[in-house]
């Protein structure tokens, strides 16, 4: 498969906006600012409205090539269904299993779900879901490609 932040893609949904004060690696999920301004997402198990930094293939980046601060970075916003090469949480140690939902580190990658509440029997769980893994990741920090959901 191609080294490219997006797996699988149907609209092709794109925006260019400017990073605040942190350089935004692609494939990090990121959150958009009142001053038209994106960051990386900053609510671990926060909500969510997926959003990842692409690689900047016009300029012949690579995925792990970082934006630096005040350049416009490639955005995209994938659809249910569409599948997203993102970055697993390293600071907690993370992993994942294929099968297992996924949900922000507040640091602009992603976790396994740390919580899951329950009601009169029920599982609930928070609008902080992004996707499901589609595969297993034992490298804290690595990248794993999650279906959106």
């Amino acid at each position: 498969m191609a080294n490219t932040i997006v797996r699988k893609g149907f609209l092709n949904i794109q925006d260019q906006k400017v990073a605040t004060a942190v350089a935004i690696t692609p494939g990090m999920l990121v959150e958009r600012l009142a001053a038209g301004t994106v960051q990386a997402h900053s609510l671990a198990a926060g909500p969510v409205n997926p959003l990842f930094a692409l690689e900047d293939a016009a300029q012949g980046k690579s995925i792990s090539t970082a934006y630096a601060v005040s350049v416009p970075i490639m955005l995209w916003k994938p659809i249910p269904g569409e599948q997203v090469y993102a970055i697993l949480d390293a600071t907690s140690g993370a992993t994942c299993a294929i099968g297992d939902f996924m949900e922000s580190a507040g640091d602009g990658r992603v976790r396994t779900i740390s919580t899951v509440q329950s009601s009169a029997g029920v599982e609930e769980f928070a609008q902080s879901f992004i996707g499901v893994a589609l595969e297993a990741q034992t490298t804290a920090g690595g990248r794993v490609t999650i279906e959106i959901i």
